[in-house]
């Protein structure tokens, strides 16, 4: 078994183990990549031999308030809630770390709480993911209350997390009075007609938030014309994602006008929902007035070549993009904007 020098790294980086061990640190000042081979025969000793290495070491680091660790990666670690527990005690004091990635970890209503708990006392925690964890209902609303007192987290991942309406109305509740969360990303998160006309709602009053990512939430008609309501009267949203979801030529049309009224909203993915070209021709011709919107993804909505090639014409010499489509961002490790997937 080995060991890594837990002393002299900055951030800690925790892929998915396969064939090999593999140990990345993902930092400027050290960038690294460990690979033993055969250390075990199956997948799941490796990992509970890694984890309980390591994992003790970093739980310390975070207890002594370790200056030289600021990140910590564990998406995909079966910490489950045993672990989530001692990551919130150890968080609830810790002073130095500013981004957690702790996605698809096997987190449920326990750990869930405990998070919540502890993040209501951290005051440098940035930057949170917690995606693709089933933590039910009374970890969301926990979270939710959360929010509402944290006053440093602006960043927080909750896609795949099977919120539903109840959960959407909460995150909604805390989107009203929270003033620092500036990025939400829900992605797959289940939220429905309710649930996503909670968060619409919630956004009349929040004056922060700037990038929100809904895509793959099965929004049909009546959402996606919400949304587009909501862009006539936001002034703060500056990346929106709505991708994979049922939208059509009304919902298309209906954000055409509204984008003819906005003045903030910068990027904006439409990509593979059901449009058609009626929808395109309305957004073509709202970008005549629009002057900000840079980035616009239509691809997959049954849009004549002809009318892409009209709205890359109007937005080409936009800063900072130079090209329509745009490249879709690639989704990178300990990153937590949802930016475009």
């Amino acid at each position: 078994m080995f060991r890594l020098p837990v002393s002299k790294v900055k951030c800690v980086y925790f892929p998915v183990l396969s064939q090999s061990l593999n140990v990345t640190c993902k930092s400027t000042e050290c960038h690294k990549s460990i690979t033993s081979k055969n250390i075990m025969a199956s997948l799941q000793s490796k990992l509970r031999i890694f984890v309980g290495s390591a994992w003790t070491d970093y739980l310390q680091r975070l207890r002594d308030n370790d200056t030289a660790l600021t990140t910590l990666y564990f998406r995909g670690q079966k910490l489950r809630d045993a672990g989530g527990v001692n990551l919130a005690n150890a968080l609830e004091r810790n002073t130095t770390l500013t981004e957690l990635n702790i996605a698809d970890t096997g987190l449920r209503e326990v750990a869930g709480v405990a998070l919540a708990s502890a993040l209501e006392r951290n005051t440098t925690l940035e930057c949170l993911d917690i995606g693709v964890n089933h933590m039910g209902d009374v970890a969301v609303r926990a979270i939710s209350n959360m929010l509402k007192r944290n006053t440093t987290l602006t960043t927080l991942n909750l896609n795949g997390t099977a919120l539903g309406e109840f959960g959407g109305a909460n995150i909604a509740n805390a989107l009203e009075s929270n003033t620092t969360l500036q990025t939400l990303d829900l992605v797959y998160s289940g939220l429905g007609q309710a649930g996503i006309l909670h968060i619409l709602n919630a956004l009349d009053r929040n004056t922060t938030l700037t990038t929100l990512n809904l895509a793959y939430n099965d929004l049909g008609e009546a959402e996606g014309v919400a949304i587009a309501d909501v862009l006539e009267m936001n002034t703060t949203l500056d990346d929106l994602n709505l991708r994979g979801n049922r939208l059509d030529s009304v919902v298309g049309v209906a954000i055409a006008n509204a984008l003819e009224i906005n003045s903030t909203l910068e990027n904006l993915n439409l990509r593979s929902n059901r449009l058609g070209e009626i929808a395109g021709v309305a957004i073509a011709e709202s970008l005549e007035t629009n002057t900000t919107l840079v980035n616009l993804d239509l691809r997959q909505n049954q849009i004549a070549a002809a009318t892409h090639e009209r709205i890359k014409r109007l937005l080409m010499y936009r800063e900072p993009s130079q090209s329509y489509p745009f490249p879709i961002k690639a989704a990178v490790p300990g990153t937590m904007r949802p930016g475009f997937r």
